[in-house]
């Protein structure tokens, strides 16, 4: 997993190399819309959470939970997005 988030706050860009992840978590609902949450080991060997909501329409948003926080008795420590999803991964890390 590559993640590449750009925002508008100096500082504040994300450009880094793949991490390891692992999908704990899955739904498929009927009208095509799905969820994925995913484990991911990042600042060095840190376990961090990602649970992805896309719509029908293609709108994505995230939930994030940074180190020592846990999906399943923590509130998410931030909310990501909307995006738009776009089937296919790419390295952005240059």
């Amino acid at each position: 997993m590559y993640c590449c988030r750009l925002t508008p706050n100096s500082g504040s860009d994300i450009l880094n190399s793949g991490h390891a992840f692992q999908i704990i978590g899955a739904d498929q609902k009927a009208d095509g819309s799905w969820a994925v949450t995913l484990k991911v080991v990042s600042y060095g060997d840190a376990l961090t959470y990602y649970t992805w909501s896309v719509t029908t329409t293609g709108s994505a948003t995230g939930l994030y939970w940074g180190p020592g926080l846990d999906p399943t008795s923590d509130p998410a420590s931030e909310q990501i997005g909307p995006l738009t999803w776009v089937r296919g991964a790419r390295d952005c890390s240059c």
